[in-house]
């Protein structure tokens, strides 16, 4: 069986050698089989891209073992009301619910953030979900009213505009609107080791801009000395800070 998933990453490279490509901003969508596509990139190649936006299939999104991601992968995903694999019906075990456990699991989503909103048309309904620690829009399904299995150009327009621009990946780090996303794993408040150290400040400070992170999840380790590489990583997440 051809791998798909490491000939979709060959393309990508060959790409990037050939044209002038923006690595920070590699998205992945697909409608129906490029939805399962779509999944399967997300699972396997999360590092890759910026955000993905899988549309009209949620079988596929999910596998034993995912772990979670140290870097959240935004996820968008669109299901017709009249559309196949359960439609936009959430029930125990099914896909959709399924796919919304995995990226819980793999996002660090707080299920407690849910949010619904609805377009101007009335037609597209969306629930929001963010991670513990950022406000970011980490994880969103929404229902296409009065939609068969289909993928509309109104679809396409929404996914460039209000979701891929908005999200670039830098050196490990994920930006929304040009601010870094923190997560769960680099909240400051889970460092035990900086309280009232001299640097604390600065150091919380650094850490929501995405420019450093811990040793671990829980410990910073602010006496470690600084080596060259450790320099060079913050001075390359600072610039692409200041560039997105």
């Amino acid at each position: 069986t051809p791998d798909d998933v490491a000939f979709i990453q060959k393309v990508v490279e060959q790409t990037q050698s050939k044209y002038k490509v923006d690595a920070t901003r590699i998205y992945a969508t697909g409608h129906s089989n490029g939805s399962g596509q779509t999944w399967r990139l997300a699972l396997d190649l999360p590092e890759l891209f910026a955000a993905v936006a899988p549309v009209g299939l949620t079988m596929g999104s999910y596998k034993d073992g995912a772990s979670v991601l140290e870097t959240p992968l935004p996820v968008w995903t669109f299901k017709g009301e009249y559309d196949i694999d359960n439609a936009d019906v959430f029930e125990e075990g099914n896909t959709n619910d399924l796919a919304l456990k995995q990226w819980t699991k793999r996002n660090s989503l707080d299920l407690s953030s849910a949010t619904k909103s609805t377009d101007e048309s009335g037609r597209y309904v969306s629930t929001t979900y963010t991670n513990e620690v950022s406000d970011a829009p980490i994880f969103r399904f929404t229902t296409v009213k009065n939609s068969p299995h289909a993928y509309l150009p109104a679809q396409a327009e929404m996914i460039w505009g209000d979701f891929f621009s908005k999200y670039s990946k830098k050196d490990g780090v994920l930006y929304y609107e040009g601010k870094a996303v923190t997560t769960p794993e680099a909240a400051p408040s889970e460092f035990t080791d900086i309280d009232g150290h001299w640097a604390q400040d600065a150091i919380e400070q650094g850490v929501k801009q995405g420019l450093f992170s811990g040793t671990s999840a829980t410990q910073f380790s602010p006496e470690q000395t600084v080596d060259r590489a450790m320099v060079v990583t913050i001075l390359g997440r600072s610039a692409g800070t200041a560039g997105n």
